[in-house]
């Protein structure tokens, strides 16, 4: 199997783990926060609506 898909290897790689750079980590950090600001301000929401 010359041209098949090599064992135990992925099929596709998406980024090269060595070009993490600063704006990478950055972006990954921008994400995260979002994300954590969203759920907490999903969480008062719901918490608001309950009061009612």
């Amino acid at each position: 199997m010359k041209g098949g898909p090599s064992k135990g290897g992925a099929p596709f790689v998406l980024s090269d783990s060595k070009k993490a750079t600063g704006v990478t980590i950055m972006m990954d950090i921008i994400l995260l926060g979002t994300a954590i600001i969203f759920f907490a301000l999903c969480f008062a929401y719901t918490r608001a609506c309950d009061r009612l």
